[in-house]
């Protein structure tokens, strides 16, 4: 009887299946390196962009920051100017007022009346004065109300009395003050809203 020894062989086919896995693993590690290097390589360039976007926008923020400086400098400057504008305007207007109103009393105030004292204050004016009848102080009151520069007109007190024989009749008047300015300003503005408020009723009953 033959005798075979399949030792030799066994062992043979055992090592050559070693070999095969072992190439095996060494791809599957080559792959996993790639692919590693590969998400490396990406994340690297990704945050050398990041880093060059950041880099670009502080640039920017940089170069516009003078520009903005100089926003807000004119700002300041603008207004400073249009403070000291109304400063000079209120000044202008505290001293033409007066004038202004003493100019307005004198054309309205007929040769019939006689002013014997004026006093503002707080946005009022107050007369005292004496008329040759109740009449002529009717007709006075009614004009000082036809003024742009009074309003409220309202005779306080009226007696009559005599002056070196004459009879004459003694009055008060307040009034308030107004700035015709802003008056025709608030009248105007009224208007455009009247106006506006048509043309919306208008415009809906258009669509409607």
């Amino acid at each position: 009887m033959i005798t075979i020894n399949l030792l030799p062989v066994r062992e043979e086919r055992r090592k050559q299946e070693l070999r095969g896995h072992a190439g095996l693993v060494v791809v599957f590690i080559a792959i996993a390196c790639f692919c590693v290097t590969t998400v490396q390589a990406n994340l690297a360039s990704k945050v050398s962009a990041g880093t060059r976007e950041v880099a670009a926008l502080k640039a920017q923020k940089e170069k516009y920051k003078t520009q903005l400086d100089e926003v807000e400098k004119f700002k300041a400057q603008k207004k400073d100017i249009e403070q000291k504008l109304a400063v000079i305007e209120n000044l202008n207007a505290s001293r033409s007022g007066p004038v202004r109103i003493l100019d307005e009393l004198g054309s309205r105030t007929p040769n019939n009346v006689y002013i014997k004292s004026l006093n503002t204050e707080a946005g009022f004016i107050e007369l005292k004065g004496e008329g040759l009848n109740y009449d002529v102080i009717a007709e006075y009151l009614e004009s000082l109300e036809e003024s742009d520069f009074f309003e409220n007109v309202k005779l306080e007190t009226s007696k009559g009395k005599k002056v070196k024989g004459l009879k004459v009749s003694s009055f008060e008047i307040r009034a308030k003050l107004t700035n015709p300015s802003a008056k025709a300003s608030d009248e105007e503005e009224e208007g455009t809203d009247v106006k506006s408020a048509k043309v919306n009723a208008a415009n809906g009953k258009v669509s409607g």
